[in-house]
């Protein structure tokens, strides 16, 4: 019977976590960003200055970003879950 509530506890936990890759592109500079989505937090870097990029996302959608030393908006899509 413990057994039996602890599945039921913890089965649908483990079906919301995720984390998936994420393609992204600075709106001012164009530059690639890359990184992932994890439980709808994406973090990142530039790939060509390595400045980290911090924002929400959805598995499967899209991603809105902010570049922490620049502050432009970055844009893009993550794979789904």
């Amino acid at each position: 019977m413990h057994k039996l509530i602890y599945l039921l506890f913890f089965i649908p936990i483990l079906v919301l976590a995720y984390e998936v890759d994420c393609n992204a592109y600075d709106s001012d500079t164009g530059e690639y960003v890359y990184g992932t989505c994890s439980n709808g937090n994406f973090e990142g870097y530039d790939s060509d200055t390595g400045e980290y990029v911090y924002g929400s996302c959805n598995a499967g959608g899209s991603l809105d970003a902010y570049n922490s030393d620049t502050g432009e908006y970055v844009y893009g899509d993550c794979d789904s879950a």
